[in-house]
C-alpha cells in the first residue's frame, strides 16, 4: 500500500472491496435459489407422499395436510438462508433474497394447485367408480315399462350422493364455494357420473344382451302366467294368441331400450348441470335404427323357434290313439285272444309273463333291466362277429386258389383265340393244379 499514492490506494482498495462484494453477493444469491429449488423438491416430495398415506381415508384434509408440509418446506428454507436474509449491509441484497422467497411461495402456490387438481380428479374417479358399481343392479333388471324411470332415480340418487362427497372434498382441499374451479369440478363430477352410466347402457345395449331380454321376456309372458306359474298347454288352448301376444309385448321392448328417456330424470336435462361443451344428446342413442330392425328379424326368427318348440312338446304329449283302431284291433285279434284264453298252456305263460312285468314295473327295475339286455346283446354281437371273421379267414385260402385257377382258364382261353399250341398247353396245368389240390386234401396236417 506505500507504494501507491493515498489516492490512488484508496481507489483500488475501493474497487478490490466491489468486486469482492459482487462476487459474494452472486455465490449467496445461488446459495438462495439453490435452497429454494430444494425447497420446491422437498414439498412436492413430501406432499405426495402424504397424500398416497391418507388420501383413501374418508376423513383426510387436503388444506391442512399440504399446509402442513408447506410450513416445514418454508421453515427449512428459512433456517438455510437465516445469515443472508438478516444481513443489512447491503440494500440490493436483501431485496434479492426477498424476491427469491416471493418467487418460491408463488412456485409453492402453483404446486400446491396442481396437487389439488390431481386430488379433486382422484375424488371425482373414485366417485364414478362407485357410482357405477351401484348402478350396475339396476341396469341389469329385467327391462319393463318403467325401466327408464328406475334407470334414472337411480342414477339422480347417486349423482345426489357424489355432489356431497365431493362437496366435503372441496371443503378439505380449501376450495372456495364461488370458485371456478369449484364450479369446474362439480362439472367434471357429473360428466364422469353420466359417462359411467352411458357405459353400463352401452353394454347392455348390445346384440346378445338385446335378444337375451327380448327372448326372457317373451318367454316369461308365455309360458308363465299372471302369479308366476308354468302354463300347462292344452290343445284347447289358443296358444297363438297367447304367443302372439307375448311376442308384441316383447317387441314393443326394442323401441325402449332403444334411446334413453331423459325426461325421467330430475337432473339429466337441467341447465348446468354437464360442464360447458358438454354434448349429453350423443348419449342418448343406444341403439340405431338399422340395428333395430336387424335386431327385430333376429328376435322374429328366435321367437318363432320358442313358439314351434311349444306347439310339438303339446302335440307329443296330447297325442291319442284313435278309438276306430282299438275296435280293430279287437276284431283282428279276436281269435288270438280265444286261442290263448282256452289253451291252458298259452294261458299259463301268459300269466307268468305278465306277473314278471309286474314285478318289475312295480320295483322300477325297467331301466336296469334294459341296461343288461343291452350289455348281453353288445356281447352276443361281439361273439358272432368275431365267429364270423374267423369263418372268413379259414375260407380265404381256397377262395384264393379258385381265383387263381379262374384267371389262368381266361388267359387260355384268351390266347386259343391266336393258334392251337396254347390249347395243348391246358392240360398239364389242370393236371398239375388237381394233383397239388389232391396232395393238399391227403395232407394230416388239414
Amino acid at each position: 500500500a506505500a507504494r501507491y499514492h493515498g489516492g490512488v490506494y484508496a481507489t483500488r482498495r475501493a474497487a478490490l472491496a466491489a468486486t469482492v462484494a459482487a462476487e459474494a453477493h452472486a455465490v449467496l444469491l445461488a446459495h438462495v435459489r439453490n435452497a429454494a429449488a430444494q425447497a420446491l423438491e422437498a414439498f412436492g416430495r413430501d406432499a405426495a407422499r402424504v397424500i398416497k398415506e391418507s388420501g383413501d381415508r374418508e376423513d383426510f384434509a387436503f388444506a391442512a395436510a399440504v399446509g402442513a408440509v408447506r410450513a416445514a418446506v418454508l421453515a427449512a428454507y428459512a433456517r438455510a438462508v437465516e445469515h443472508e436474509s438478516d444481513s443489512d449491509d447491503d440494500a440490493d441484497e436483501s431485496e434479492a433474497y426477498r424476491a427469491e422467497a416471493r418467487r418460491l411461495g408463488a412456485a409453492l402456490d402453483v404446486a400446491t394447485a396442481e396437487l389439488r387438481e390431481r386430488e379433486v380428479a382422484r375424488v371425482v374417479a373414485a366417485l364414478a367408480r362407485a357410482a357405477r358399481a351401484a348402478l350396475a343392479d339396476v341396469v341389469a333388471e329385467p327391462p319393463g315399462a318403467d325401466v327408464w324411470r328406475r334407470v334414472l332415480a337411480a342414477f339422480d340418487g347417486e349423482a345426489a350422493a357424489g355432489d356431497a362427497a365431493l362437496a366435503r372434498a372441496l371443503d378439505a382441499a380449501g376450495v372456495a364455494e364461488s370458485s371456478d374451479d369449484r364450479r369446474a369440478a362439480i362439472g367434471a363430477l357429473h360428466a364422469a357420473l353420466w359417462e359411467a352410466a352411458a357405459g353400463l347402457l352401452r353394454d347392455e345395449a348390445a346384440d346378445a344382451r338385446v335378444l337375451s331380454r327380448l327372448r326372457s321376456a317373451v318367454e316369461d309372458a308365455f309360458r308363465y302366467d299372471a302369479h308366476g306359474l308354468p302354463r300347462v298347454w292344452t290343445p284347447a288352448d289358443d296358444m297363438d294368441a297367447a304367443f302372439a301376444a307375448a311376442r308384441e309385448a316383447a317387441r314393443a321392448l326394442l323401441p325402449r331400450l332403444a334411446r334413453v328417456d331423459a325426461a325421467q330424470s330430475a337432473v339429466l336435462l337441467a341447465r348446468h348441470f354437464f360442464p360447458p361443451g358438454y354434448d349429453v344428446a350423443r348419449t342418448l342413442e343406444l341403439i340405431s335404427p338399422a340395428r333395430q330392425r336387424d335386431l327385430a328379424r333376429r328376435f322374429a326368427r328366435d321367437a318363432d323357434a320358442l313358439f314351434l318348440e311349444a306347439k310339438r312338446s303339446v302335440v307329443a304329449t296330447h297325442a291319442r290313439v284313435p278309438p276306430w283302431v282299438l275296435v280293430l284291433l279287437v276284431l283282428l285279434g279276436w281269435n288270438e285272444a280265444m286261442a290263448v284264453l282256452f289253451n291252458p298252456v298259452y294261458l299259463v305263460l301268459v300269466c307268468m309273463v305278465g306277473a314278471a312285468a309286474f314285478v318289475v314295473h312295480s320295483l322300477g327295475l325297467w331301466r336296469p333291466l334294459l341296461r343288461a339286455a343291452n350289455g348281453v346283446s353288445g356281447v352276443a354281437g361281439d361273439h358272432v362277429h368275431r365267429l364270423l371273421v374267423e369263418a372268413v379267414n379259414r375260407t380265404e385260402p381256397s377262395n384264393a386258389s379258385t381265383a387263381v385257377v379262374r384267371r389262368r382258364n381266361k388267359s387260355v382261353k384268351k390266347d386259343s383265340d391266336d393258334g392251337g399250341e396254347e390249347e395243348v398247353e391246358m392240360a398239364p396245368i389242370a393236371s398239375s393244379f388237381s394233383s397239388s389240390s389232391i396232395h393238399q386234401a391227403s395232407s394230416p396236417d388239414l
